[in-house]
């Protein structure tokens, strides 16, 4: 596990904007065949508090990626 400090802070020792996108990054490299669980985690670990998502938010944006994942599927065995 790695040393989180610094994540929720943005100050001339900490860029906790940049070490959120790094670490993405490795989780986007680590999970690449669910690139659906790592936009999630994006949206939910935004920087600036008031561009996160609630949680309602995040269960309509779930609803309809699931609708839209279904669809395609359906549409590929037909």
């Amino acid at each position: 596990m790695e040393d989180v400090t610094g994540f929720n802070q943005k100050s001339n020792e900490f860029d906790g904007e940049k070490l959120i996108a790094t670490g993405l990054q490795r989780l986007k490299q680590r999970f690449s065949d669910n690139n659906h669980f790592c936009e999630i985690l994006r949206l939910m670990l935004k920087f600036n508090e008031n561009d996160r998502l609630s949680f309602v938010e995040l269960s309509k944006f779930l609803a309809h990626n699931k609708n839209s994942h279904e669809a395609a599927f359906n549409q590929q065995h037909i």
